[in-house]
């Protein structure tokens, strides 16, 4: 969408998003769409992966925003230990920016976690520039800041193991943790 005046917005042109769960026929463009928001195999994407759902905003068949959820975790999140408790954590929230500002992540997010109330609910934030969009959704739906991470992705980016859409010659991300509790 390109918009022309600051007013219009994706009804004005008449166009419907629409949501759907992750399928194997979106699972390629998905993976495409993480790869350039947030890096080269920064995060996989798969259909009907173990503790974990997507769900995909659409226009015209094209996805422009997905969610990634992870349930009923127990492990560490990037070698960081959130709780002594069974939690959960909304890990990615991506729309592209030409969409944003229209409530798609909020939907996405809400989406995934529908009905979660039995496990705390994490969320971690990129903190560099261009993440106040992500905090909007958090605020959203209730989370609360609990605690700087550091650089927890840093060691992975220096591996060469995602390649870090905000590197130079050094990783200079670092996270925010986030929480429902």
């Amino acid at each position: 969408m390109v918009r022309k005046t600051p007013h219009e917005t994706l009804r004005d042109e008449e166009k419907v998003v629409r949501y759907l769960k992750l399928d194997i026929k979106n699972q390629a463009k998905v993976q495409q769409l993480s790869d350039l928001i947030f890096g080269k195999d920064y995060a996989s994407i798969e259909v009907d992966a173990d503790n974990e759902e997507v769900w995909i905003a659409c226009l015209d068949e094209k996805p422009i925003g997905f969610c990634k959820y992870l349930f009923n975790q127990t492990n560490r999140y990037y070698n960081v230990k959130l709780t002594d408790q069974v939690y959960s954590v909304l890990d990615l929230v991506a729309v592209l920016p030409n969409y944003r500002g229209h409530g798609i992540a909020t939907k996405l997010a809400k989406l995934v976690m529908k009905g979660e109330q039995e496990n705390p609910v994490f969320a971690v934030a990129w903190e560099i520039t261009g993440n106040a969009a992500v905090l909007g959704v958090f605020k959203a739906l209730g989370f609360r800041f609990k605690d700087n991470l550091g650089h927890i992705w840093k060691q992975q980016c220096l591996n060469n193991e995602f390649q870090c859409p905000a590197k130079k010659d050094e990783c200079i991300c670092t996270a925010a943790l986030y929480s429902t509790v």
